[in-house]
């Protein structure tokens, strides 16, 4: 697995904190959930398989994104996944 964190040089650094690659990241379990931080959130997902966001553990359909998603400031947890052949993997 490859985990790369970069900070932006300025003038970008003054809006964005960092960006994060992972490549090759299988999870052990089926649903990542990204905690309320009252940041601005996006990911970008450079492969073909979509993302899949749920609004809780209770969602059973979620909504299916391709290519990019961005996640505001919200009161919830949401529960992502990705879907690809085999095992499950989120990123």
């Amino acid at each position: 697995m490859i985990a790369m964190r970069h900070s932006p040089a300025p003038p970008l650094d003054g809006s964005v904190d960092c960006f994060w690659y992972f490549d090759d990241y299988f999870a052990s379990h089926q649903r990542e959930r990204a905690l309320p931080t009252g940041t601005v959130e996006m990911v970008v997902n450079l492969l073909d398989d979509p993302i899949r966001v749920y609004l809780n553990d209770c969602d059973q359909t979620g909504c299916e994104f391709g290519g990019a998603i961005v996640c505001g400031r919200i009161p919830v947890i949401l529960c992502l996944t990705r879907r690809s052949s085999g095992a499950s993997r989120s990123g």
